[in-house]
């Protein structure tokens, strides 16, 4: 349980809203994001709103880029997503953990995290390896700043992860799962200057499998941990 002191005196308990965010005000105040495409302009470093005082029944997207949003205290129930698609894109978001959403009505994930720039550690949740993501191209791209583990969530239906970890300059670890029909995996660690370790079990039977781009020590790596590869 979360109490903020309000101003004036009293408290506020966040657990009557449906979310909470810490923001950091800048030139143009404390900038804007979207819930379910609608509009939202906080006043004060913390924004504390219900769905329904914004007459929203049920959370369907929401679009933080380009946000002044420093913290993501409380998010409302997300089952009913279906797009990550550019949601964290310029963000000021120096952690962004979905481990806990619920995220699985989302059907569209290329470019979930990308251009996350400040953020130096970005958690997913696991289940998402379990969703049917053709194209995951650009996951992380251009999070220059990330340095933690990254976890692309590729399964059997993945057929693209181009981008996937493209100008993560600081990463030294990254992970995916699954990429037994992955075609395209160009420029997957372009730009990855610090990657050292790339865990993945695969299986890679895709003669044509398109792999422009991807260096000759990060082919070493991420062919490492293969279990098996047929040309």
């Amino acid at each position: 349980q979360l109490i903020f002191e309000e101003e004036g005196g009293g408290d506020i308990n966040i657990d009557d809203y449906d979310i909470v965010l810490e923001l950091e005000k800048g030139t143009q105040g404390y900038g804007t994001f979207k819930l379910n495409n609608k509009t939202i302009t906080p006043t004060s470093s913390t924004y504390m709103a219900k769905l329904s005082d914004l007459g929203i029944t049920e959370l369907t997207s929401f679009n933080f880029s380009n946000s002044n949003i420093t913290k993501i205290i409380k998010m409302p129930d997300t089952s009913k997503v279906t797009s990550l698609q550019n949601c964290f894109n310029y963000s000021l978001l120096k952690v962004i953990d979905t481990s806990s959403w619920d995220l699985s009505s989302v059907s569209q994930a290329q470019y979930a995290y990308s251009y996350a720039q400040k953020a130096y550690s970005i958690i997913i949740n696991e289940k998402m390896k379990e969703f049917a993501y053709s194209d995951l191209d650009g996951f992380y791209g251009g999070c220059t700043n990330l340095v933690s583990l990254a976890t692309i969530p590729s399964n059997e239906s993945t057929t693209s992860m181009s981008y996937g970890f493209y100008g993560c300059e600081n990463l030294t670890s990254a992970k995916f799962y699954v990429m037994t029909n992955c075609q395209d995996i160009s420029s997957l660690f372009e730009n990855c200057y610090k990657l050292t370790n790339i865990s993945n079990d695969c299986i890679i039977k895709k003669k044509e499998l398109n792999m422009k781009k991807v260096y000759c020590y990060l082919i070493l790596l991420f062919f490492k941990n293969c279990s098996n590869v047929l040309w």
